[in-house]
């Protein structure tokens, strides 16, 4: 049942998992979002989704902008129309949020990332990811139906969130099988540091032995108002790793120059991406 003033289609179950390595919220809030069909013993094993700005992603009431990406309802609707199911894990984010979510890609910066409209920014991405695959994913394993091997995971987000879904793949080429990256700020390293050696290093990480035709990755983003710094390099990064080998069967763009940098844009490209996620349909 949705409590007043609550947007959730399903259950939405709270956890607090620690980590000690946060500068606040350790005990940080995940919020576990369940299909109505989940039965605990089928045999097929659910898939999950793990994404960041949890809040932002199930309840308009817990949202950042009053708007939720509707992950509940886009997929509760798909299951009607005979696609699989997955579980959505949402790890919510905090007053931290620029460093926790800002990867360095091993890039040693000598000051902190001024860029974007962010100052001061101490890139603690890594450390947030090893949260996620040493402490969340044990966690809902645990937990859930839910399947123990990498074809089973995908991780994903937006922004900065986008720049972690990267870094999942980039980090754990044998953990997730697929990036969901909405409006990757691959961008930020530029403006910050005036080259584009960390989007180079990503390139060339994505690209060699231990990656490269590893996971399938969906970039989207949308092209008005402040997105708009954001949609080159969408197109850019899938014409620069199919040129280095990664083959295009494992890379998706989508673009809507329509959509400003909100979760009304995220929404609509998660309901897109979703198809692919799911065992029924193709992009």
């Amino acid at each position: 049942m949705v409590k007043e003033g609550h947007t959730v289609v399903g259950t939405l179950k709270i956890a607090k998992i620690y980590n000690e390595h946060f500068k606040v919220d350790k005990k940080r809030i995940v919020r576990i979002w369940i299909p109505t069909n989940y039965q605990k013993n089928r045999k097929e094993p659910y898939k999950v989704i793990y994404m960041f700005d949890g809040q932002n992603l199930f309840d308009a009431k817990t949202s950042f902008i009053g708007k939720e990406w509707q992950i509940d309802e886009t997929i509760e609707e798909y299951i009607k129309d005979g696609y699989a199911s997955a579980i959505v894990v949402g790890i919510d984010n905090s007053s931290d949020r620029n460093d926790e979510l800002t990867p360095s890609f091993g890039y040693e910066f000598k000051e902190p990332i001024t860029a974007l409209d962010a100052i001061d920014i101490t890139p603690k991405g890594e450390s947030t990811m090893e949260y996620v695959v040493e402490k969340v994913i044990p966690f809902i394993e645990e937990k859930y139906n839910v399947g123990r091997s990498k074809e089973y995971r995908i991780i994903g987000g937006s922004s900065l969130g986008g720049l972690m879904a990267t870094l999942g793949i980039y980090m754990y080429p044998d953990t997730f099988d697929m990036a969901l990256a909405f409006s990757p700020a691959y961008q930020l390293y530029k403006e910050a540091i005036g080259v584009d050696d960390v989007y180079e290093k990503i390139i060339s990480t994505l690209t060699d032995k231990k990656h490269i035709n590893k996971s399938t990755i969906i970039f989207s983003s949308g092209g008005k108002g402040f997105e708009a710094s954001f949609t080159p390099y969408v197109y850019k990064i899938k014409e620069d790793l199919i040129k280095r080998g990664y083959n295009s069967k494992f890379l998706y763009t989508l673009v809507n120059k329509k959509y400003n940098h909100n979760e009304v844009q995220w929404a609509h490209f998660f309901r897109q991406a979703y198809r692919k996620v799911s065992k029924k349909a193709r992009l």
